[in-house]
């Protein structure tokens, strides 16, 4: 399935990819409801870029010195 037109939208492949997962690991996190919020347009589901970079920053963990 080609990426909506909208840069800011992506589909579950497009999180994947940015996040160097399977797809099925994406949606089995929207199956799990995981704290990565999305769009269901058409039978389709989408992610927003800023949702998916906040999504990565709650889950950072600093290095403790």
């Amino acid at each position: 399935m080609p990426e909506p037109k909208s840069a800011e939208l992506l589909s579950a492949r497009g999180v994947a990819e940015l996040l160097g997962v399977n797809p099925s690991t994406v949606s089995k996190w929207r199956a799990g409801r995981q704290e990565l919020p999305f769009l269901k347009i058409g039978g389709q589901f989408y992610y927003q870029r800023t949702d998916v970079l906040a999504y990565l920053e709650r889950a950072r963990v600093e290095a403790e010195r």
